[in-house]
């Protein structure tokens, strides 16, 4: 990070974003400052401080566009429980560019430790549409976008065995990132 530092792109968490956005560094000022350019503004930085935001897991994999999903279910089995919520949040360079929110009728009942975690009632999903019905929805949003969600491997598995039960067949071919590994990486 400094003169003569190539035009490729970092990862900025600092405090003139809410996000993790993608700078670059643009100039120095000095021997250890390195001028960046974040969210179309221009900024100092000590490169060592650029280069700490670096070191992290998400730093390393975040990809230009991807999507924040959260799915909320009827229990904690994967191959059991039918999902009640679908939330995704899709950001392009760091830059929130898309939100989709839908509840889904489950046909089993929502377990009380569900509401107590959620704050969803069994009340709410029911006159939402059934998964099969909102799913064209989910699937347009997510494309091949890669995926960003805490504890992702249930959440992608929660997903493709609820639509099997349909009979959709859904892959994902996008890459997930999971925000829960990340966090045992970085903190162990």
């Amino acid at each position: 990070l400094g003169e003569g530092q190539d035009a490729r792109e970092y990862v900025y968490t600092g405090a003139y974003t809410d996000t993790p956005v993608l700078c670059s560094v643009v100039g120095a000022a000095g021997r250890d400052v390195a001028v960046i350019s974040v969210a179309g503004q221009t900024h100092c930085i000590y490169a060592s401080c650029l280069a700490e935001m670096q070191k992290g897991y998400l730093s390393r994999s975040l990809p230009e566009t991807y999507a924040v999903v959260d799915l909320e279910t009827t229990g904690l089995s994967a191959k059991r429980d039918q999902i009640i919520e679908f939330a995704a949040i899709r950001y392009h360079l760091g830059q929130e560019t898309a939100r989709l929110s839908l509840l889904s009728r489950p046909s089993i009942p929502l377990r009380p430790e569900i509401t107590n975690l959620t704050g969803i009632t069994p009340e709410m999903p029911e006159d939402a549409p059934p998964l099969e019905a909102v799913f064209p929805a989910i699937s347009d949003f997510l494309g091949n976008d890669a995926i960003v969600a805490h504890n992702a491997p249930f959440d992608l598995r929660v997903l493709a065995s609820c639509l099997h039960d349909y009979h959709i067949d859904w892959q994902p071919e996008a890459a997930y990132l999971c925000t829960c590994q990340m966090g045992k990486r970085a903190y162990p």
